[in-house]
């Protein structure tokens, strides 16, 4: 593939950008890495069993990932913080790519830009399992762009089955992303009648690709542990029970809502763009998937609302932002009289974001002349100090 001007000015903005972000966060930004990334995993290093010596009621995967990295740092707290810039590394390369697939090198920039520009607002400082969902996700909307056959789409949705089997074993609000594929391709055959064999197959192998990396963790837990009652009950039974959903729950202030609103001002000229495409072709199916994915993963807030809740859908809103915005970008040759109003307007836009969502953070934490502060880490350094002698430690 040839690289042409316009291509590498956009690998380089590209790498500024990641690089920038990267270094935000290993040096400047606050972070808040707690217990659960950082003590759970050491504990499993020492031979403690995950639900049958630690109580957690998430799913598993994180933790695992987590015990991977252990030897690639000096401790749990370098390994949790190299975990999380690893993470926000990829997430960016992986939505420049698939902004790069739909609209080429500008539709890349801008969804990439749009990506680290937005990263502070949606809670990235914070390492949890929303940030392990962000590059499944946005690499389903790159898979459902390369690999739409032309006939049956069997393939496809195993494909897409094993990685939201993944998916849900890093978090169970994975299985509302699963639920709404699943409807949104039977409405979709429904409405264009197709036969109905095409779809019970495209479905039954959507969920066997699920529940292959499912029914792997079960077997290993099993062989590992002997029984599942631990697990069956902290991750699906302790959830429904004790109201636990009703007292950990946690509405949205207007403040978070007026915060959050910038960061959606593509999402509907993408559903006016979307519902205009007269025919069924490849970049409508990638475009309502990713609608779909958006939606479904924002559900994630449910029921404690908070910023990082909405790790796992934003590289896909930056995918819909930044291809919507190089689409404008594109239709302004269409009316010379227009061209420079409508280029400008585009432009004005990443610099709106940065001046809102990218540049505040970094200045407030260069501002304020603390220390960096871990949140949930920092405030009990003091306590680990006076407690060590006495064990010994």
């Amino acid at each position: 593939m040839r690289i042409n001007k316009i291509g590498w000015i956009s690998i380089a903005i590209t790498a500024v950008a990641v690089g920038t972000q990267i270094h935000a966060y290993l040096y400047i930004l606050p972070l808040s890495l707690g217990p659960r990334v950082i003590l759970q995993p050491w504990l499993m290093q020492q031979n403690y069993l995950l639900y049958k010596n630690i109580a957690d009621e998430h799913s598993p995967l994180m933790y695992f990932l987590l015990l991977a990295a252990q030897p690639l740092a000096s401790n749990s707290l370098e390994a949790a913080k190299l975990t999380l810039v690893l993470l926000i590394g990829l997430i960016a390369l992986l939505t420049f790519w698939a902004g790069w697939e739909s609209g080429g090198w500008l539709s890349g920039t801008f969804s990439v830009l749009f990506f680290a520009l937005w990263t502070p607002i949606f809670g990235y400082s914070k390492l949890w399992h929303e940030t392990f969902l962000a590059p499944l996700y946005i690499l389903l909307v790159i898979l459902w762009r390369i690999l739409i056959p032309s006939r049956t789409n069997t393939h496809l949705f195993f494909t897409t089955g094993l990685l939201l089997g993944v998916a849900l074993l890093i978090k169970q609000h994975a299985l509302l992303v699963i639920l709404a594929i699943a409807l949104w391709h039977s409405l979709n055959s429904w409405r264009v009648r197709r036969p109905a064999q095409y779809l019970l197959w495209e479905i039954a192998f959507l969920f066997f690709g699920v529940s292959l990396p499912v029914s792997a963790f079960t077997i290993y837990y099993w062989l590992q542990t002997g029984t599942l009652k631990e697990l069956v009950f902290w991750v699906i039974i302790f959830n429904f029970i004790n109201h636990y959903t009703q007292w950990a729950s946690l509405r949205p202030s207007v403040d978070h809502i007026r915060l959050l609103v910038p960061a959606y001002l593509m999402l509907p000229p993408f559903i006016a763009n979307l519902l205009n495409q007269g025919r069924q072709d490849i970049r409508r199916i990638q475009e309502e998937l990713g609608l779909v994915l958006l939606v479904s993963s924002s559900l994630m807030i449910y029921p404690r609302f908070g910023f990082f809740h909405l790790q796992a859908s934003l590289p896909v809103l930056a995918w819909v932002s930044g291809t919507t915005l190089a689409n404008i970008f594109y239709e302004g040759r269409k009316s010379k009289s227009s061209l420079y109003l409508i280029r400008g307007l585009v432009c004005s836009l990443p610099l709106l974001w940065m001046l809102y969502a990218g540049i505040p953070p970094v200045y407030n934490a260069l501002r304020s002349g603390q220390p960096r502060k871990i949140y949930e880490y920092s405030d009990l350094v003091p306590l680990a100090t006076q407690f060590s002698p006495k064990l010994g430690a």
